[in-house]
Formats: structure tokens, C-alpha cells, sequence
């Protein structure tokens, strides 16, 4: 499933190993050098910048795409990047964790691709003094948000790298809402359905759900402990005050997986609701066909009384109403009588 981790490299391969057909043969990735300040910030791209001198003091290196050979080994010779971390990268697909590496931060996260719940895109950052290292094997859109904010804040240019690490991890959290917010919208308009009309159809929907909620979960909690080593990596009083933004962070990630829980039991609610919807809806079609059968039993009886082969001239009790000039249709409204009284009868017994 798209949700496991996916190797590059066959088992007992040497740890830190990220040099791979695969690095070798993928094209050049997305490269974006930012150097920010108080007073402003410049934009350069391409792998070549990644080694310009700074305009600024602050740098952020973005990286969109699967990085190849080349930005890998310029990580790792410019910036110190620990090899295991470079594997991590290499390997998307990674469960959401933080390594430090020489007092530096290197922390993966899962962020959600699509609606669906199981397609998830790796963002990968390292913090390194005043520069911040960004790695995401999906669309440059997803940092659309921080890049305008860093246009248009002063305040988020001030305070360096750091509290722009902490703003692309406040995104990637915050980008596990929407999917949330879907997942909810799909589960409503499930019970919709089962109460207007239940259909053993929808299960298939509901457990595909389930699964769902269950990756979704395992990400959830996963990234509630990265934010917990965050946090304790930040000094309560650091200047930047990036730790209590970072508990700002952390209480989204406890609010999302409150959410799934109740997610879940929601998805678990529907199962069983459905179940007992179609097992209501079946007694009621097993009440009406009883009801049905019930009252055709007289009808049925009288049938058969008069159905029998008798002769009526063999004496005054051998059937004389045969010969009635009304026997056909006395007998019919006999029968409708009959027919309309235990209706009546049930109905007052509440039975349908």
C-alpha cells in the first residue's frame, strides 16, 4: 500500500546508503535559495546556488521533487548532512520523526497528497543555525502560504530560520484539517443514505473509510511525538519564542487526533447502524408478507370448504347454499368481510 515505507535499496545495504539508480537517473529537482532579513529577502534558484554567498543572514534551501545525486551530496559536503539523514530522504515514505544530529534538527513529516487518506507526501526539514532545509516530493503549491508570508511579514523574516521551521510545520499539521474535514462530510452523507436507504453496498464505503482513518491515525500520533522532541529541543524562554508557538502547533496535532477518534467511532456507529437498518427493514417485509398470509387464510379456508365434491341433492345438509341464487357472491363478500376485519384488527394492535 502507498502508505508503507518504500525502499530504494534491496535489504542489508549499508546504513546511510543513498547513493542509488535511482539518485543517479532522476532529473534535477525544484531548487530555491531564499535569503531573508528584517530588511528583505532575494530568491535564487537552481542547484549552483545552493553554495552562493548570502545576501542575508538567514537562508532557506527549498527543495521540490525527489532530489538527485548531485543536491545529495552538496547536502551533505555544504551542510554537514548526516548520511542516515539523506537515506531518510532518499526513502519517502518515512513514519513522521525527528533525529538530532550535532544539536541540529532533522525531522521527517507526513503530509496528506489527496482526499483519500492513504496517499501521503514526505517534507522533510533540517535546521541548522540560521538555515533551514526543506525537502518535498510534491508541488511547490503546498508552500505557497509560508512563501507569501515571507513576502509580506516582517516579523517571520526577523526571526530567522528557526521560526520559519516552526511556520512549514505549523503548515504540514495544519494541512491535515481539510482531509478531515472531507472525511467527515463523507461519513455524514453515509448515514444519510443508511437511514433513507440502507444498502449493504455501503459498508464497502464505511470500512474503506476505517482503513483510511486507521493510516490516518498512525500518521496523527506519529506527529504528535515529533512535536514533543521539538519541543523539548526549544528552551522555554529562547528569545524567539518558538516554543510556544510550537505549542500552539502541538494542540492542532492533539485536536486532529481527538478528531479521528471520534472519526472512528463515528465509521464504527455506521457499521452498526446499518446492520440494524437492514435488519429492521427486513422485519418489516417479514411482517408484511405474515400479515398478507395471515389474512388469506380464511378466504383460503372457505375455498377449500366449498371446493370439496359433494352432492347437494343427497339431503337437506349436503351443502344446500350451492344452490342458492346468491351462494357465489354471498361467499365473496363473506370472504372481503373477513379480509376487511382483520385488518382492522391489526391495525388496532398495532402489527403494521
Amino acid at each position: 500500500m502507498s502508505f508503507l515505507k518504500r525502499r530504494y535499496h534491496s535489504p542489508g545495504t549499508s546504513p546511510g546508503t543513498y547513493d542509488t539508480p535511482q539518485t543517479r537517473e532522476v532529473g534535477e529537482p525544484e531548487v530555491s535559495i531564499v535569503d531573508f532579513s528584517a530588511t528583505g529577502w532575494s530568491e535564487e534558484g537552481g542547484v549552483p546556488a545552493m553554495t552562493a554567498p548570502r545576501r542575508f543572514p538567514s537562508r532557506w534551501i527549498r527543495i521540490v521533487g525527489h532530489p538527485n545525486l548531485t543536491v545529495l551530496e552538496r547536502l551533505r559536503d555544504d551542510l554537514a548532512l548526516d548520511p542516515l539523514a539523506l537515506e531518510d530522504i532518499v526513502n519517502v515514505g518515512q513514519r513522521p520523526k525527528l533525529s538530532e544530529l550535532d544539536e541540529h534538527l532533522f525531522v521527517t513529516l507526513s503530509v496528506p497528497a489527496v482526499t483519500d487518506g492513504q496517499h501521503f507526501r514526505q517534507l522533510s526539514l533540517y535546521l541548522a543555525d540560521d538555515t533551514l532545509v526543506s525537502i518535498y516530493d510534491g508541488d511547490t503549491a503546498f508552500f505557497a502560504p509560508v512563501v507569501r508570508r515571507l513576502e509580506q511579514s516582517e516579523t517571520l523574516r526577523e526571526r530567522g530560520a528557526p521560526y520559519l521551521f516552526y511556520a512549514l510545520m505549523d503548515l504540514a499539521v495544519d494541512s491535515l484539517f481539510p482531509w478531515l474535514e472531507v472525511t467527515g462530510d463523507r461519513l455524514e452523507h453515509l448515514e444519510a443514505t443508511i437511514l433513507e436507504v440502507p444498502d449493504p453496498g455501503i459498508m464497502a464505503d464505511v470500512h474503506g473509510i476505517r482503513r483510511e482513518l486507521l493510516v490516518f491515525r498512525r500518521i496523527a500520533w506519529a506527529t504528535r511525538e515529533v512535536m514533543g522532541n521539538v519541543l523539548r529541543h526549544f528552551d522555554a524562554d529562547d528569545s524567539g519564542r518558538i516554543h510556544l508557538y510550537l505549542q500552539d502547533t502541538q494542540d492542532h496535532i492533539v485536536t486532529i487526533i481527538d478528531i479521528v477518534e471520534v472519526l472512528r467511532d463515528v465509521s464504527t456507529t455506521l457499521v452498526e447502524l446499518n446492520m440494524s437498518m437492514l435488519s429492521h427493514r427486513m422485519n418489516d417485509v417479514i411482517k408484511v408478507l405474515t400479515v398478507i398470509a395471515t389474512v388469506f387464510i380464511p378466504p383460503t379456508f372457505i375455498t377449500g370448504i366449498y371446493g370439496m365434491n359433494f352432492d347437494r341433492t343427497a339431503g337437506p345438509f349436503s351443502m344446500p347454499e350451492l344452490g342458492w341464487p346468491f351462494a357465489y357472491l354471498s361467499v365473496l363478500g363473506l370472504m372481503l368481510l373477513l379480509i376487511l376485519g382483520m385488518l382492522v384488527y391489526f391495525k388496532r394492535k398495532r402489527w403494521f
